[in-house]
Parts: C-alpha cells; sequence; structure tokens
C-alpha cells in the first residue's frame, strides 16, 4: 500500500509540475505577444506595413503624480532623442476604457513614441468626461514652461491628437466639446466607443 501511495504521490508531482512548467510558457509567450503585439497584426497596404512596425526611435517614460486622486498619475512616453533636441514634438493623449490604467496601453503608446510623439496617458479608470484628457494637457503645458523639465520648449501644443478606447471612445468627444482645451485638438480617434452618454 506504500508504495503505491508513493508512485501516485510521484505521479501528482510530475503532474503538478508539468502544469507549472506550462503555465510558465504560456505566461511567457502571452507577454511576448502583448510587448510585441504588432508582429501580429496582418497590415496590408504599403502605409499600414510601414507604421504598424516599430519606429526607429528609442523610447522613454517618466512619470508625474495627480493632484487628482481618480486621475492618480500621468505616464508620458516620448523619443529619448528629445532629451537633447531642439526641436519640438507632437502629442497623443490616451483616454482608456473602463477599468484600464496607463499600464494597460504603454505598449501601443511606446509604439507611437517611437514615431516622434509624446504619448500620455492616466491611471483614470473612469475617463468618460474628458476631464483627464484636458488635465493632460494643463500638464504639457506646465512642463512646457518649467526650464527644469526634460520638456522644456519641446512640446508642439499646435499639434495635439486624441484618442480612446470603448469608454475612452466618449472621452473623446467630451473632451472637444465640454473641456477649456477642446480648441486645442487637432485630430481625434475613437476605438469601440462605449455607449456612455456624450456630455451636453
Amino acid at each position: 500500500m506504500k508504495k503505491v501511495l508513493k508512485i501516485v504521490g510521484i505521479i501528482l508531482l510530475v503532474i503538478i509540475i508539468l502544469v507549472v512548467v506550462i503555465l510558465a510558457v504560456l505566461s511567457k509567450m502571452a507577454k511576448q505577444k502583448e510587448e510585441r503585439y504588432y508582429e501580429y497584426s496582418n497590415a496590408v497596404g504599403e502605409i499600414e506595413k510601414k507604421y504598424t512596425a516599430m519606429g526607429e526611435l528609442n523610447v522613454a517614460s517618466k512619470e508625474y503624480d495627480s493632484v487628482n486622486a481618480s486621475i492618480g498619475k500621468f505616464v508620458i512616453w516620448y523619443p529619448f532623442e528629445l532629451e537633447n533636441s531642439e526641436q519640438t514634438y507632437p502629442v497623443v493623449l490616451w483616454a482608456n476604457g473602463t477599468g484600464s490604467k496607463a499600464s494597460t496601453y504603454k505598449y501601443f503608446l511606446s509604439h507611437l513614441a517611437s514615431w516622434g510623439f509624446i504619448a500620455v496617458d492616466n491611471d483614470d479608470e473612469n475617463t468618460r468626461t474628458g476631464e483627464s484628457l484636458n488635465a493632460g494637457i494643463d500638464l504639457l503645458i506646465a512642463e512646457n514652461e518649467n526650464p527644469d523639465s526634460v520638456f522644456y520648449h519641446k512640446i508642439d501644443l499646435d499639434h495635439i491628437g486624441i484618442g480612446g478606447h470603448s469608454q475612452g471612445g466618449p472621452a473623446v468627444f467630451n473632451m472637444i466639446t465640454n473641456q477649456s482645451h477642446g480648441d486645442m485638438i487637432r485630430a481625434c480617434y475613437a476605438v469601440s466607443a462605449g455607449y456612455v452618454c456624450i456630455m451636453v
């Protein structure tokens, strides 16, 4: 009986080890697919193929705490060359889907930065009003005028685009129509815009 129990125990241990190894491999594969998502898209056109790939610029990022608890923090991804450049860079601000934070979109926003954009997100999980997009522009204006900032006079405030996913879709429209910096937006993109009321 002891011998049978020992064999069963060994079999169970081997099964547990195999399950752990398989889960670790699957987790690593999923992380790689998330980080390199652009390699798994099926771009067809010439322009799509070009910009689906990562750009040539190395990317850096900075975090800023927000005074607004619902926003939490801002994260700005930018081309590393910006730190030693005299030029200005266009901006893309992002509005999260419900329950999402900046970390959800970090690979996508890093991708934009690799093509020369300053990309901004935050940890607002309820973006529909566009308030956190507007606060992001406040931050950019302040950093653009702060001589101690890496972004000092390097943010092209005349070329700002915004985008949002799910609840962030209505946030895009609410930002343009109801927020104080709405007139600064030059382009917008709403992805899978959720059915959330546009504020009027």
